[in-house]
């Protein structure tokens, strides 16, 4: 699509703030988003009609958590596709409804998924990397965004964590594979490419829940070894299930957490064929 204007850009962003949109509470957020903005989407009153539940234009903190409305819209994500709120607004003005609607410009491809630039970077992947979604390149030195090094000191944003069906997995991660994010799906039954790392697991140890990463490698051993509390954990003792058999342990049996690894380990010097140690079979129940 054509790169908008850069003037006419600037004057859309510039259009949401001013006199014309005032904030009476001083939280951050004009009255006009306070009160137009749906936060559960969905809900009718006794009549079947559709009740917006906005935040108070003359209370700053309308749920009394602590957090001002305005910082908690601008860190929302209403649409669930991984892009915060109030980004949507400053960046893709051209379009005033995107921080509402997941495909904007209406094409059929979500806007977190697009690349209005062209310059090799999706809109997600632009937000993730702190550059322009209408500037091919950003700092213009000459190379596409995409093309930009990263270096290995650098910290990507993470997408807005949006969970519509409460299953742990994020709304714009879901879309993203193909899963339903109205759904409540239990991520720790379910795996979609059958390579026993569960999908719940696939997305906190981000592989491919449609495939493998590394196709000499399997995903649940491919990923930095780390401790994760909502990991895949089926017999409930404490230890996630890919951990348990990384070390040969077994994930279904609950009585394998008292047993002592580095002595076992130590006394048996043997690894599987992925080269994690192997346990030896003598005192496992």
């Amino acid at each position: 699509m054509p790169q908008p204007h850069a003037s006419g850009l600037h004057g859309a962003r510039r259009a949401l703030h001013g006199p014309a949109h005032p904030d009476t509470d001083g939280d951050g957020l004009e009255d006009g988003l306070e009160v137009n903005t749906d936060w559960v989407f969905g809900n009718l009153d006794r009549n079947g009609k559709p009740i917006i539940d906005a935040t108070d234009p003359t209370n700053p903190d309308t749920d009394g958590d602590g957090l001002n409305d305005g910082f908690e819209f601008d860190n929302s994500d209403l649409d669930g596709d991984g892009l915060p709120t109030r980004w949507e607004i400053d960046n893709v003005a051209i379009y005033p409804l995107a921080y509402q609607e997941a495909d904007a410009d209406g094409n059929g491809v979500e806007d977190a998924y697009e690349d209005w630039d062209g310059d090799g970077f999706t809109n997600l992947e632009e937000y993730q990397h702190r550059t322009d979604p209408f500037d091919a390149d950003t700092n213009n030195n000459g190379l596409l965004d995409s093309n930009e090094p990263v270096s290995k000191f650098a910290i990507l944003r993470l997408p807005v964590y949006s969970d519509t069906d409460g299953d742990l997995m994020p709304d714009w991660w879901e879309k993203l594979h193909g899963f339903d994010p109205k759904v409540r799906n239990n991520g720790c039954i379910e795996d979609a490419d059958s390579d026993g790392f569960k999908n719940l697991d696939e997305y906190l140890y981000n592989t491919d829940p449609r495939g493998q990463v590394d196709s000499a490698i399997p995903d649940k051993f491919n990923h930095v070894i780390i401790a994760n509390a909502a990991s895949c954990d089926a017999d409930l003792d404490g230890m996630a299930d890919w951990w348990e058999e990384l070390y040969g342990l077994s994930p279904s049996d609950p009585n394998d957490q008292g047993r002592n690894l580095d002595k076992e380990l130590n006394a048996s010097g043997r690894s599987t064929p992925t080269g994690s140690p192997s346990l030896p079979t003598t005192g496992r129940t």
